[in-house]
């Protein structure tokens, strides 16, 4: 993986630049959005953290600028998953939680991967870290 990584990026970052009409551009940033996700969540795993943001952040902001709004949440859940290796609880929790808010979907009309990136999403926001105890909003009870 740490071999192919760099390659993929470059190809993607170049397919952007040498896209030639916008249908062409849009789609091949919507790739580029992929793979930076990709990269993101690798490094993610292997604890380069910094570069990690970089890329999910990135991924995430192609694929809203294209209105992908799966493959944004799916930025944003990798990202989630950064800020708990980073034991940023509290940022993790308000990202899922804005997140499950935001991509709600409508039961009736939704796609089986809009109900699992907002089941994803809304478990998150409410998931405690080890040996704490449940958190608690002015009006609502614990989680």
């Amino acid at each position: 993986m740490a071999k192919r990584v760099p390659g993929i990026l470059r190809d993607a970052e170049a397919a952007v630049t040498l896209a030639e009409t916008d249908t062409a551009r849009r789609k091949a940033t919507v790739v580029r959005a992929s793979a930076l996700l990709l990269a993101g969540k690798y490094l993610t795993q292997i604890r380069r953290y910094d570069m990690a943001y970089h890329a999910l952040s990135l991924g995430i902001r192609d694929a809203r600028d294209t209105g992908q709004r799966q493959i944004a949440a799916t930025g944003v859940v990798g990202m989630g998953w950064l800020l708990l290796r980073q034991d940023r609880f509290d940022e993790a929790e308000q990202l899922a939680t804005t997140t499950a808010e935001e991509i709600e979907p409508r039961i009736s009309r939704a796609a089986p991967g809009e109900l699992a990136l907002w089941g994803n999403s809304f478990s998150a926001s409410r998931a405690q870290p080890c040996g704490t105890t449940a958190r608690t909003s002015p009006g609502k009870p614990g989680a």
